[in-house]
Parts: C-alpha cells; sequence; structure tokens
C-alpha cells in the first residue's frame, strides 16, 4: 500500500512536469503574437512619425524650428527610445498600440512598455527549481510518517 501512495505521489509529479511543459509552449506562441504585434505597431509609429514630422517641420531662413544652434537636426530616435524618455508617446501609448493587434488572452500579457510580461524561458527556469524542492519536500513527508495503519488488514481485537 505504501508503494502505491509513493508511485501516486510520483504519478502527480509526472503531472505537473507535463502541465509545464504546455503552459510554456503556450506562452512561447503568446510571446510570438506578442512580438508579431510589436513590429505591426513600431512600424505604424514610424509611419506616423514620419508623417506628423513632415507636417509639422516650418522652414524659416532655412533652419527648422527643431534643429540646434548649429543648424543640425536631433538626432534620429526609434519610439521605443521616446517612450522611455517621456516623450508624447507614453507606455500607455505602445501598450494600446500593441493591444490594437492582439486578441483574447494576448492582451493580458503585455506589460505597460509593450514587452511580455511572463516568458516561457521564466516559467520553466522557475519550475526546474520548484520541481526538485517541492519533490523532496512531499517525499520527506510521505516517508517521515513511521506509523502506517493498513485499513485492509484484520481487525485483532476480537
Amino acid at each position: 500500500m505504501r508503494f502505491l501512495q509513493f508511485t501516486t505521489i510520483s504519478m502527480l509529479f509526472v503531472f505537473f512536469a507535463i502541465f509545464e511543459y504546455a503552459m510554456a509552449n503556450w506562452l512561447m506562441r503568446i510571446e510570438g503574437r506578442i512580438e508579431k504585434a510589436l513590429k505591426k505597431a513600431a512600424a505604424e509609429a514610424a509611419a506616423a512619425s514620419t508623417t506628423a514630422d513632415a507636417t509639422e517641420v516650418r522652414i524659416e531662413g532655412g533652419k527648422r524650428d527643431h534643429d540646434d544652434e548649429k543648424g543640425k537636426p536631433p538626432p534620429k530616435t526609434s519610439w521605443w527610445a521616446a517612450a522611455s524618455r517621456g516623450s508624447p508617446r507614453t507606455a500607455g501609448d505602445i501598450r494600446a498600440r500593441v493591444n490594437k493587434h492582439l486578441t483574447g488572452v494576448d492582451r493580458f500579457f503585455v506589460s505597460p512598455s509593450g514587452k511580455i510580461r511572463c516568458r516561457d524561458q521564466h516559467l520553466d527556469i522557475a519550475c526546474r527549481y520548484l520541481y526538485p524542492v517541492l519533490y523532496t519536500i512531499v517525499l520527506a513527508e510521505f516517508l517521515s510518517h513511521e506509523h502506517y495503519e493498513n485499513p485492509i488488514a484484520p481487525d485483532d481485537t476480537h
């Protein structure tokens, strides 16, 4: 009977490993969809900023209004860098642009910066450390019970 309980505990941990594998696969697929949405959002933002820059630039005496003192335009930055510096493209704007290309549960995994909150690697590494620790704790608890009553054994107190 004790061997059967040990086998049941081991089988539960095998199911845990299978569940972790399936969850990591699911997260990997979500991550792929978020990265595609991120690329689409970046392309849209680049296109929008290019048209906005073209309409906002005024030429006065050969110098644009956003050039520095030497007449050089400011260095081009990506919309990610602009968002991190606190420009009009805020983190919420980035998330909104990315979420526009996502459906269902994928939207819950997007952080305000537009990145995925929990990657498949995070789950995999956490389970690699948790699995042996939990298995050892559960087996130690199981094996620490010295007194074991067999419910099938006949009663000797007639």
